[in-house]
């Protein structure tokens, strides 16, 4: 995210879409959420591989995290206002919890203006999510893909191969 920030557009947002897997580095992810809504203007916690862990669990020691910064928490429709009127967004780092993760990108996307970098985390090249005792089908590209082709938008070769990265 270090290096997303140092390349983002100064009149532009880095929007971050990640959560933090059930049943690994519990430790890790008050940094994790710590370090997100440092670096990135807008912060999405969501659900990445909780398999029997409560995802609401982990978000929120991602949100502790969080919270230890300047970031503000604030609301889906909270953040699309704010975000029509960019003097609140100017300064201060801000956070929401979208725990589905197809409606986290979905929500990242949408709030994206020209020129701003989405970086959907954690997921890249993986096939599946896991949840419960279950691997689901998963791919955050072809979800994205998927999405911008609705809105009518072509994801640049860039965006595409920094997605699985």
């Amino acid at each position: 995210m270090q290096t997303l920030r140092e390349i983002t557009p100064k009149d532009n947002k880095l929007i971050a879409v990640y959560g933090a897997a059930g049943l690994r580095d519990v430790e890790k992810r008050l940094e994790m959420g710590k370090w997100g809504a440092k670096l990135a203007d807008i912060t999405i916690f969501t659900m990445d591989d909780p398999r029997t862990e409560n995802v609401d669990d982990i978000t929120n020691k991602l949100i502790d995290g969080a919270l230890k910064t300047k970031a503000k928490e604030i609301t889906p429709s909270e953040i699309s206002l704010a975000r029509s009127n960019l003097a609140r967004l100017e300064t201060q780092h801000v956070f929401l919890r979208i725990t589905n993760r197809k409606e986290a990108i979905e929500f990242a996307l949408k709030l994206a203006k020209s020129g701003d970098i989405v970086a959907l985390l954690g997921k890249g090249h993986e096939k599946s999510l896991a949840v419960g005792q279950e691997e689901i089908p998963w791919s955050d590209q072809k979800i994205a893909r998927n999405i911008l082709k609705l809105r009518g938008l072509k994801p640049s070769d860039s965006s595409s191969r920094a997605s699985s990265a």
